[in-house]
């Protein structure tokens, strides 16, 4: 990692050198309690100015290291009309994200035999109907592990926003047609990325339990871990939702996304750190079998497999570091999960230019995490 980017920038008066930063990370790998003041100063000196010169009306960070608390920062206001203060209650409409938590809620469906990892899906055969024949051979082989591993080759077409309070399982079946489901001939290891793939895990979901993707969510995950999160048009009470903001930091309108489990869910970035620590570093969701599919690339012992089960691996390859980012109009976020260190780091920001402001908190917060 460059000196630059483990230091995200720069804070008045002399600098720490190259060989100072690295010592100091490399102390913070070995104690938790020094890395997690190390980045909190991090952040504390580094954005207020990245959210000024990007004009990022706010930003709210949850990071967890070891087994301690989700520790929250929040700078700006969550609405430029309103002025309303970012607080560690504040739910953004975090885009993709949605999809690293719907991986958790869809395995639990394979904990309870549901849903088999690696059967055939025969739900999601008829929205296939009118594809070419060899289309329709090929999606009678998908399976959950593929889909969630963004492995099935479908390719990336983006659910629609709706102008409705809420999807509604029709919105996204009448999305999932032969015109917006084809295949790619040439797949690399980036390639197959899709949101396809979690609209028609939904599809399944639906159909085998009998619930909305929302009310699914809750009762498997959000309510077992005892956070008030939700989906658009099922948001629980408390907590305002932030607005989103374009380029030049003002508020702009986005309807809702027709795929829950694509890109549909509201959640706080404390609420996700929690979310993803119980998932992957405990028992209260998933068995440690299950739990390893969050952690390893999918399928196992494919060396192009670039995606666990809801996750990018770092740099393609590398699992000590797991990511997503959230991106939708007027809004950026990004999750990092580091299994070794026992970590999770949420950045959540309300604006269209957030990526410049949580791009050197990541690359920050793997140098104390895992040296690179």
């Amino acid at each position: 990692m460059s000196a630059d980017s483990a230091n995200p920038a720069k804070a008045a008066g002399p600098q720490p050198t190259p060989l100072a930063r690295r010592v100091a990370n490399l102390i913070a790998r070995t104690h938790p309690r020094f890395a997690r003041a190390r980045f909190t100063e991090a952040i504390r000196r580094t954005t207020p100015e990245l959210l000024e010169r990007h004009r990022v009306p706010g930003f709210q960070c949850a990071f967890m290291i070891a087994e301690a608390a989700p520790r929250t920062m929040c700078f700006g206001v969550a609405d430029v009309q309103t002025r309303e203060p970012m607080t560690d209650g504040t739910r953004f409409r975090i885009g993709s994200l949605a999809k690293p938590v719907a991986a958790v809620v869809f395995l639990t469906l394979v904990r309870d035999r549901v849903l088999d990892l690696d059967e055939p899906l025969a739900e999601i055969r008829p929205f296939f109907e009118g594809c070419p024949p060899d289309a329709r051979a090929r999606a009678a082989r998908l399976t959950a592990r593929l889909l969630l591993a963004h492995r099935s080759g479908l390719a990336s077409v983006h659910p629609p926003r709706i102008e409705a309070s809420a999807f509604a399982d029709a919105d996204r079946e009448a999305w999932l047609n032969a015109a917006n489901l084809r295949f790619e001939d040439d797949l690399g290891p980036e390639s197959g990325y899709s949101s396809v793939n979690y609209a028609l895990l939904e599809a399944v979901a639906v159909k085998r339990t009998g619930l909305g993707f929302p009310a699914l969510a809750r009762r498997r995950l959000f309510d077992v871990v005892g956070v008030p999160c939700g989906h658009e048009g099922a948001v629980p009470p408390g907590g305002a939702v932030s607005a989103d903001h374009d380029e030049q930091g003002r508020s702009i309108v986005v309807h809702p996304s027709a795929s829950a489990a694509s890109s549909g869910l509201v959640a706080s970035a404390p609420d996700l750190c929690r979310l993803m620590h119980a998932a992957f570093f405990t028992d209260a969701v998933l068995p440690p079998a299950l739990r390893d599919v969050l952690r390893t690339p999918q399928p196992p012992g494919r060396p192009d497999a670039s995606f666990t089960a809801g996750l990018h691996l770092y740099r393609d390859t590398d699992a000590r570091s797991l990511g997503h980012g959230g991106q939708r109009a007027g809004h950026r976020s990004i999750l990092v999960v580091v299994p070794r260190a026992r970590a999770v780091l949420c950045v959540a920001t309300n604006g269209e230019n957030g990526s410049p402001v949580t791009r050197p908190l990541t690359g920050f917060f793997r140098a104390i995490t895992i040296g690179d």
